[in-house]
C-alpha cells in the first residue's frame, strides 16, 4: 500500500474497513460460486465445463479472503495460502502460454 499511497504507510486499518472487505469478499464469492454451480447444473445453456470451473475457482479464493477478515485467528494460514495458490495459477497460466502451439 504504501507504493500506492504514501501517506498510508504504518497505518492499521480499522475494524469497520475489514469488515466491509469481508462482506463484499463474502459476496462475490457467493456470486461466482452461484454462477459456476448454475453453470454446472444446466449443460443445456452450452456453457463449456471450464467456464464454471473458472466461475468456482475465483468463488473458493474469495470466500478464503472472507474467512480471513471475519476470523482473525485464520490470518496466519488463510493468506499464505492464498499466496500459494494464486502463485500455482499464475504459473501455470504462464506454462500453459508457452505449451500452447
Amino acid at each position: 500500500m504504501a507504493l500506492v499511497a504514501p501517506g498510508i504507510h504504518g497505518q492499521k486499518l480499522g475494524t469497520a474497513s475489514i469488515f466491509v472487505v469481508g462482506v463484499v469478499a463474502l459476496l462475490v464469492g457467493i456470486a461466482f460460486g452461484a454462477l459456476g454451480a448454475y453453470a454446472i447444473t444446466k449443460p443445456e445453456l452450452g456453457l463449456p465445463p471450464q467456464f464454471a470451473y473458472g466461475m468456482l475457482i475465483p468463488s473458493a479464493l474469495c470466500l478464503l479472503g472472507a474467512l480471513a477478515c471475519f476470523v482473525p485467528r485464520s490470518r496466519w494460514w488463510v493468506i499464505p495460502l492464498l499466496a500459494i495458490i494464486i502463485g500455482v495459477i499464475a504459473i501455470l497460466l504462464t506454462v500453459g502460454k508457452l505449451w500452447r502451439p
